[in-house]
């Protein structure tokens, strides 16, 4: 099974938030058991981890591992097509994906 490393940005910790961290946690123990690792990023809080990655718009999931590092900006709220859209099962070469 290969290896997964997702960094989701937010702005502050809200239901909304909440809602979309914990399905993301739920779709990962579903399709990699532990084999990922998730770091949840407040900008406000950490705003050096979001200009290291050029993040300028929350909430935003990024696909780390396994490259090439992929992004999706915008309503995260349907998780499982935001996941889709940094295949995490080999849609393309697309960098960023608004949805």
């Amino acid at each position: 099974m290969k290896q997964v490393s997702i960094t989701i940005f937010i702005s502050q910790m809200n239901e909304k938030n909440e809602r979309a961290i914990t399905e993301l946690r739920n779709q990962l123990n579903e399709h990699f058991s532990d084999n990922y690792q998730l770091e949840v990023v407040n900008v406000l809080q950490m705003p050096e981890k979001a200009l290291e990655q050029g993040i300028f718009v929350t909430p935003t999931l990024v696909r780390n591992i396994p490259e090439p590092v992929l992004k999706v900006l915008g309503d995260l709220s349907n998780m499982r097509a935001a996941l889709t859209k940094i295949d995490l099962i080999g849609l393309g070469d697309d960098e960023v994906v608004i949805i």
